[in-house]
């Protein structure tokens, strides 16, 4: 049995923390390892300025990505949710497995090391504030979107979009 992620609901962890209990398991070395060592294709988000506005959408004509008022369609509701975490992140370019059966577990594993993250920077009812006043969740948001982006910038070299 795994040991509880945050034993103390009242502690909070730093970001430094939050990286080192993940691991392996830290969203970015998740995207080097599994999907940037792979053959992918590029996926360019527009510039989202609210992560809420991000919603999969059912529709008629198959599955969207709602981008705020942008509905993207999609192959299919596994590259949906992968998308989505990213979208989430303000992440501008995403490299996506060309091998569709991998898609579904590095969407699971992604939305789950989000909200392992959340739990750990959350601690409290209170998000933590770092020294500049910034919460720290929103400082973890910007560092792996800091981060993704330049793993991007080296990833694949062809361009697509999803039509």
């Amino acid at each position: 049995m795994r040991e509880p992620l945050n034993p103390d609901p009242k502690s909070r962890y730093s970001m430094k923390e939050c990286r080192e209990a993940l691991g392996p398991e830290w969203p970015s070395e998740i995207y080097r390892r599994e999907v940037l060592t792979g053959r992918t294709r590029r996926f360019e988000f527009a510039v989202i300025t609210r992560p809420s506005a991000i919603r999969i959408v059912h529709s008629l004509l198959g599955v969207e990505l709602k981008l705020g008022r942008t509905r993207v369609t999609v192959p299919d509701l596994q590259t949906a949710r992968y998308l989505q975490v990213f979208a989430r992140l303000g992440v501008t370019e995403v490299a996506v497995p060309y091998d569709i059966t991998r898609i579904a577990g590095l969407a699971d594993r992604l939305e789950s090391a989000f909200q392992r993250i959340g739990l750990l920077a959350a601690g409290d009812q209170h998000p933590p504030r770092t020294s500049s006043g910034e919460s720290l969740c929103r400082r973890i948001r910007r560092v792996l979107r800091l981060e993704l982006n330049r793993l991007s910038d080296t990833g694949t070299e062809t361009k697509r979009r999803f039509k």
